[in-house]
């Protein structure tokens, strides 16, 4: 009967570590194009999949966001509507940097992974590696914090996952090139393959620039509103793209890897002769986003409405995080004093003064013994003695004063000379032994504190090698403040410390925040 129970109990966990495996929706800032808005776009896509032989999308979804890709996913829009079936998505930054061709031989490629049923096969096997490693940390949080019968079903079933998660990835990577290369001549079939060879050249190319120009949006640095044209208009300087430096790049995709761009135009039989590296590394021009907004009805207009709700969403994220900053650099104005804890100091003198007694009995004893004993066991006793009351005392009177003070700007400690400038700590690091919390500040590079490298009887000291102040917290502390006093062990001290830092960087944010704010309206 144990027996069967504990496999009742392995298949119960092992099912609950596994009960992750849903497939959710995809979730895409884009707008989706309906035959209505763009008929021309709708009308050129089915030729592009007529004369490959392809199948047409179900829908076409443009954005600002991501490259060309397709997914046979259901995709919730940020404007709220959700499509299911096949999406073809393409991104307004690179269509308005390529020509005709070039969109033709990607829309070719992409629309391929849907003739070879790549789309279901990413659909059904890519959400499998996230499934798989979280159903992993799972298994090992169980194994970690479970019964002994959990840790005997679930470590032998985390070691297997780990090695079917290997060979799978393996398995994944090789038909992933396969299905590339598969699509590849697809697009080569839907415009030609030197078309493909130079849209690939030209992604790799303009990718960055078109990234930084993203983040810039989704920072909420630039506006969406008129963005493709600023993106022209600053890239539109006559100079040619540097693209063979992108040769050995594999282009990101939201599903799988791809091969190396070399082995990609290789493979299409195209030779990388410097016709091709002109045709790619043409100057900007606004030819092809004229062409490419003739074919809807009213661009602009289509995607004002995703343009002003992520611009309004942007607006939303950065007030709630300025009033965090702010929240955590009003929680920091206080100044706290911690003071070290006087039982220890008392038990010092107190048990030193036991020993001192001893001792000197032991010696007033020896005045009337003639027994070597006496005097020897007097001066064991006398020294510890002696040592304890002069450590108790150094305690008490240091005792007098706060073990350290947080403020707004530093620390400042009987134990240093100056006071720690919090800007000039980049980070810290708490460990934990028994009843002892360690933190360790550590210095930005140049600053150099004016603290000892001692260690005896040093609560706070400098680490030259680790480059980092040290402060030690033993037992209780007491934190005043001008609210008044309170018991903090050491772990909610490091915690008050990790709080006035974090509030120097915020300030600090703030203050950049201020001045971007200040660029912008100028």
């Amino acid at each position: 009967m144990s027996i069967l129970w504990m496999l009742f109990k392995g298949i119960l966990s092992i099912k609950k570590c596994f009960a992750i495996f849903q497939q959710d929706d995809s979730h895409i800032y884009g707008v989706n194009v309906l035959r209505d808005d763009a008929p021309a776009l709708w009308s050129w896509v089915e030729t592009l999949a007529q004369r490959a032989a392809l199948i047409v999308p179900d829908n076409i979804v443009i954005g600002y966001f991501d490259c060309f890709y397709v997914t046979a996913n259901a995709i919730q829009l940020e404007q709220g509507a959700r499509l299911t079936g096949n999406t073809l998505y393409l991104p307004l930054g690179y269509a308005a940097l390529m020509d005709k061709e070039e969109i033709a031989a990607v829309i070719g490629h992409e629309l391929g992974h849907f003739t070879g049923n790549d789309t279901q096969y990413s659909l059904r096997f890519a959400p499998l590696y996230a499934g798989m490693i979280t159903s992993l940390h799972e298994i090992a949080n169980g194994a970690q914090v479970g019964s002994w019968v959990d840790k005997v079903v679930l470590i032998p079933s985390l070691d297997m996952g780990a090695w079917f998660l290997d060979r799978f990835h393996e398995t994944v990577s090789h038909w992933s090139r396969i299905r590339e290369y598969a699509a590849d001549e697809a697009g080569a079939r839907a415009a030609s393959a030197p078309a493909l060879s130079s849209a690939l050249l030209r992604i790799t190319a303009l990718s960055e620039y078109v990234d930084k120009n993203a983040d810039a949006a989704a920072s909420g640095d630039v506006s969406l509103v008129g963005w493709v044209e600023n993106l022209i208009a600053e890239q539109q300087n006559g100079k040619p793209l540097k693209v063979e430096a992108g040769l050995e790049t594999a282009l990101e995709h939201p599903m799988d890897s791809h091969p190396a761009t070399r082995a990609r135009i290789e493979n299409l039989g195209v030779a990388l002769h410097p016709t091709l590296f002109e045709r790619a590394a043409r100057p900007v021009t606004q030819d092809g986003w004229l062409m490419f907004s003739a074919m809807f009805n009213d661009l602009p207009k289509l995607c004002l409405p995703l343009a002003q709700k992520v611009e309004a969403e942007i607006h939303q994220q950065k007030a709630a995080y300025r009033e965090a900053l702010e929240s955590h650099v009003q929680q920091s104005q206080t100044t706290l004093d911690f003071w070290g804890n006087k039982a220890g100091a008392w038990f010092s003198l107190v048990l030193g003064g036991l020993f001192g007694l001893g001792g000197l009995t032991m010696l007033f004893l020896s005045l009337s013994h003639s027994e070597p004993f006496f005097p020897l066991l007097g001066c064991i006793l006398l020294l510890p003695g002696l040592l304890l009351i002069l450590a108790g005392y150094k305690q008490i009177k240091q005792a007098a004063h706060p073990l350290f003070s947080l403020n707004e700007e530093s620390i400042t400690s009987c134990f240093i000379a100056k006071p720690l400038p919090l800007h000039n700590i980049d980070s810290l690091l708490v460990r934990q032994s028994s009843e002892t919390v360690t933190v360790e500040l550590y210095l930005r590079d140049g600053y150099e504190p004016d603290i000892t490298t001692k260690r005896f009887m040093r609560a706070i000291r400098f680490d030259p090698g680790k480059r980092a102040v040290t402060i030690l917290l033993a037992g209780k502390l007491i934190q005043s403040d001008e609210n008044g006093k309170q018991k903090l062990d050491g772990a909610e001290v490091a915690e008050r410390i990790a709080q006035y830092l974090y509030a120097v960087h915020a300030r600090d944010e703030l203050k950049q925040l201020q001045a971007d704010n200040a660029s912008l309206a100028g």
